[in-house]
């Protein structure tokens, strides 16, 4: 379970277990982003939250600006993120 005080190591292991293998540098910005969502929402990232954080990273965009289905709507199946 993903909160506000994982560190990278769950992270990646998150990831992973979702088919994603991340790079060095997306590491710590994903980090950070999953971090401030977790306290902003009170909750743990479910797949598709940390999906949307992943595909905007990809795409260059800011994170999303909550966690939640609203969010995915857009989201490319997981084959085109792998």
């Amino acid at each position: 379970m993903l909160g506000k005080h994982s560190g990278k190591h769950m992270l990646i292991k998150a990831y992973r277990d979702l088919g994603v293998d991340l790079a060095e540098w997306q590491v710590p910005i994903l980090l950070q982003q999953v971090r401030h969502e977790v306290t902003r929402s009170k909750r743990s990232p479910q797949p598709k939250d940390l999906l949307t954080l992943y595909v905007a990273l990809v795409n260059g965009q800011q994170h999303s600006n909550h966690m939640g289905a609203e969010s995915c709507q857009s989201l490319p199946a997981i084959a085109v993120v792998q």
